[in-house]
This record gives C-alpha cells, structure tokens and sequence, in this order.
C-alpha cells in the first residue's frame, strides 16, 4: 500500500511541476549587477533553438528587470533569419514595451544589442525568426550602452547594435559600416581598423585617412554634419562606437578645423590621440584672451613669469594667437590666485572649474590646486584657416611634450647637441618671439613646436625664406651673422626636422605639419 501511495505522489509532483513556467537549461541571464538568474519558459525544453516548427518562444525573468539610463538588452545568437525581439511588462501581456527587428545577418554567434528606455520595468521577452530556418539563443544580459559595432566583444562574438548594417566580402571583418545619425551633438565616432587601412568616413561631409590598428580615430560628430554615417576600409573594421561626448567630444584635430563656428564663446574638444587634453576652439583673440592672456604672461613671458599680473600692466601688451599649457603650470597659476586672493576674471574662475571636472587640476580637501593629467591647447576663429592649421599642429606638438616622455627626451637630446651657431640662432628667434629664453625646458619644448608645425620638406624654405629675413630685420647689427651661420644652421634644422619627424611617423601615425590624421574629401 506504502508503494502504491508514494508512486501516486510522485505522479502528482510530477504533474505539478509541468505546469506553469520552469527554469531554461543553459541559457543565463546577466542582470546589470553582474548576478545570473534564471530564465523561465512554459515549455522549456529545446526553448533555445528556434526553426521552422517553433518559429518564437516567450521567456520569463526570474523577476522583473528595472532600467536606468546609459543599459542596452544584449542578446547571444546564431541565426540566419531576421530576428525580432520584443519586451512585455507582465508573462501574460500582448502589448510590448518595445520591439526591435535585426534584418542582417553575421555567420555564427554575434551579440545584439537593444538601447533600454530609462525607467523601463519588463518580466517577459519573446524572441522570433521570419525568413530565415534557426536561431540558437547563447545568452541574455543587460549591459552599458554601446552604439556600434565590435569584431569581438566581451563574449567573443562581434557586436552589433540596433540601425547598423554590416557589408562583408570574403575577409572576416566587414569592409563598410552604416550607421545610424548621432542624437546629439556633442557625440563622436571612434573608429578602428584590423590592419592598416584606408579608411572613408562619409556623412553630408567626408574625410579620409590612414589608419594602423593600434591608433583608433575619433570624429566630434558635428564635424559629419549631420545624417547617417557610412564607413568604408578594404582592409576591415574591426570597431566602431558612437559615444556620448560628455560637453567635451574626443576628435581628430584636424576634423575640429572642418567644424562651422557656433555662436559660444568657444567650443570644447579632447584630442583623440591624448584624450586628457582639452582643445579650446575660442570664438575670437579678445574672447581667448580673457580666459588665457594673463596666463601666458606668468607661463612664458620674460619680466612676468610666475607672476599674476594685474589687467592694467598686461592690458596693452599682445599675449599669443594659440596657447599650450601643462597641469603643473596650470596648477601654480591657480593655486597662487587662491593663496594670495588676486582678484581672476570671470573666465578664468570658469576655466579653473573646467581643468577640475577634467582632472587637469586636482582640489585638495582644503581647497588647494594641485597638477592633474593632460593639458590644454587652444586656437582662435579669428585666425585664417592656413594660421588655425599651422597653430593646431603647433599647439598639439606641445600636448605630446608634455604627455609623451620618450619625445621630451628626443627633443631634449637635439637641443644638448646643438652647435654654438645653432643653438645661437634658436636663442635669438625665440628671444625675438618674447619667449623666456632662460628657461630651458620652454626653449625645449618650443624647439620642436617650430620644427614640426609645418612638413619636412618645408621647414627648410620656411626658416630660410620667413624667418631669418624677418631676424635680420629686426637685429640689423646681426645680419652678417645671419647670413654667415645660414648654411649651418639650415642643415641642422632639416635634420633635427626629420628625426622629429621619425618619432612621430613610428609612435603616434602623425607626421610634421600633421597632428591631425583626417583630411575632408568631397
């Protein structure tokens, strides 16, 4: 009797547990906390693989999944089909909260990712196949946006967001992206090729460039502007982002100079090569001048340097066309300002601000300054467009000094082994620009600003034909000096030119005259 009644209980569990929702072998949920839970089906058996006999399966969370803003739905997946996937509020709703429909295919697994509404609450999805034979579901998971896609993410298959649409041909990277318009202004595009490539970017307006695998580029997307994107490399993209530029988007330079002018006092860029430096973009000389004049004067000018000084001692005197600043000087300009209670204009209490939300400064708990990362460059509208290049690259090669020791110590080394004519000839041209000569890790620096800011094969013909005239007119009693050095002093600036030149050719896939990697194309 005891056989009889246990055999009849077991029938009853058994009967039980079918009904309702029971747990998926094998398919994980990730939630945005990093925590598996299960995921529930009525019929779970086989409730992974989709085809022609179960062409869509609803999915139960083990609890409902709340959004905040900033998460994507990720989904594994191998199909062949176009696969839709729609959300729901309840098990039982029939109205989605949304729906998303991938229409292109990618061979074997690839992840897509699905752009959560804030505030959105689901407990049930339903993933289908149309025109198509399978799907083989690996994975769900929230996970941080990403707008793009990416040969091989975190999982190991390539990523893929919803509105871009691959073209492959025989390699396994795909050798065109298209991509949806940027919501916002202030975002970029960062780009990545597999090898070395040829790369088209191309919206209402194109650029090209060459790009090596290790060396992403970066667009403001402001500088396309506007409508959707293509990409193009024959050699393959291994990853592309559209990225929230956060009031600063990270760009290319020389796509910063393509940008129309807005109506702001400036606008604000991160150089994409060294994103901890912040590119300012000033609307005019007076405007650049209230936030950078008087320090340039405590930075680099003779008679002035470590000095705050007062509006009416600076007032009639000319400061720069572009600026070039580090943390540590930026740091003592600021900190002397707090410590001794000088009264700083409206502008420059707005650029402190700014270096301190960038990490360019850094605040003590009591309130002190003291040097960060990166550093700032800026250059003016009111300048032509052959000055705003020439100062971009100019202002960018001392963003490299500061951050990049291995050129310090090139630069450095040039300058040690200067003959007397040489270094005679670069004291007096940078004497003859108010630079404080005295200083020389500034006539270091300055050195190599004034041997890349244009190509090798001008710098030549830019010293010979621009500047020493142009000393020679200014120091009349040295024109015999000029002249007599002149041979001497050219070749060493042509070698010291290349060499530079080298470095930035093998470390950075930049070229003298050349900061930026992009040139617009029609």
């Amino acid at each position: 009797m005891r056989k009889v009644l246990a055999f009849t209980y077991a029938i009853v569990l058994a009967s039980l547990a079918s009904c309702g929702p029971r747990p998926v072998d094998g398919l994980p949920f990730v939630d945005a906390t990093g925590i598996a839970r299960s995921v529930l089906a009525e019929n779970p058996e086989g409730a992974t693989n989709l085809d022609a006999g179960r062409p869509s399966v609803r999915y139960l969370m083990d609890g409902a999944i709340s959004s905040k803003a900033g998460l994507d739905l990720a989904i594994v997946v191998d199909t062949d089909a176009s696969f839709v996937i729609s959300i729901f509020s309840a098990a039982n709703d029939r109205e989605s909260l949304a729906t998303w429909t991938f229409d292109f295919s990618v061979s074997g697994f690839r992840e897509y990712r699905m752009p959560l509404a804030p505030g959105i609450t689901f407990q049930a999805m339903e993933l289908s196949i149309q025109d198509g034979t399978f799907a083989e579901i690996r994975k769900l998971a929230i996970k941080p946006s990403f707008i793009g896609f990416d040969a091989k993410g975190a999982e190991g298959v390539p990523v893929l967001s919803k509105g871009i649409i691959p073209r492959y041909e025989e390699a396994s990277l795909p050798v065109e992206l298209r991509l949806p318009s940027p919501e916002i202004a202030d975002w970029y595009l960062s780009v990545r090729v597999g090898t070395r490539s040829k790369v088209t970017i191309g919206a209402r307006q194109s650029f090209a460039a060459d790009l090596i695998a290790d060396r992403p580029l970066s667009l403001a997307a402001e500088a396309l502007g506007g409508g959707p994107i293509t990409i193009t490399a024959p050699s393959g993209i291994a990853r592309v982002a559209l990225v929230p530029g956060s009031v600063a988007p990270v760009s290319d330079l020389h796509a910063i100079l393509a940008i129309p002018a807005g109506r702001s006092p400036y606008a604000l860029y991160r150089w994409d090569l060294l994103p901890d430096t912040l590119v300012f973009d000033f609307i005019d000389y007076d405007t650049q001048d209230l936030y950078l004049k008087r320090l340039a004067f405590f930075a680099e000018k003779p008679d002035f340097k470590g000095r705050l000084a007062p509006d009416s001692r600076i007032a009639s005197l000319h400061a720069w066309n572009a600026h070039d600043y580090p943390p540590w000087t930026l740091a003592a300009f600021f900190e002397l300002a707090r410590t001794t209670l000088f009264p700083l204009n409206q502008q420059e209490r707005e650029l402190q601000d700014l270096l301190v939300r960038f990490g360019i400064l850094e605040r003590g708990a009591d309130g002190s300054l003291r040097e960060g990362r990166g550093g700032i460059i800026s250059i003016s509208r009111e300048s032509a467009s052959w000055l705003r290049r020439s100062f971009m690259d100019h202002e960018a090669s001392h963003a490299l000094f500061f951050q990049d020791s291995a050129y310090r110590e090139l630069t450095t080394r040039l300058w040690k082994s200067q003959g007397a004519e040489s270094r005679w000839f670069w004291l007096t041209h940078l004497g003859w620009r108010t630079y404080d000569t005295r200083d020389e890790y500034l006539v270091i620096n300055e050195l190599q600003a004034y041997l890349v800011q244009q190509s090798t094969e001008e710098a030549r013909a830019y010293y010979r034909d621009n500047v020493t005239p142009r000393l020679e007119a200014a120091y009349p009693d040295l024109k015999e000096r000029f002249e007599a050095s002149q041979g001497l002093v050219l070749d060493r600036i042509d070698a010291d030119a290349r060499m530079l030149d080298d470095y930035l050719r093998a470390s950075w896939n930049l070229r003298a005259g050349s900061f930026g990697r992009v040139r617009a194309v029609p």
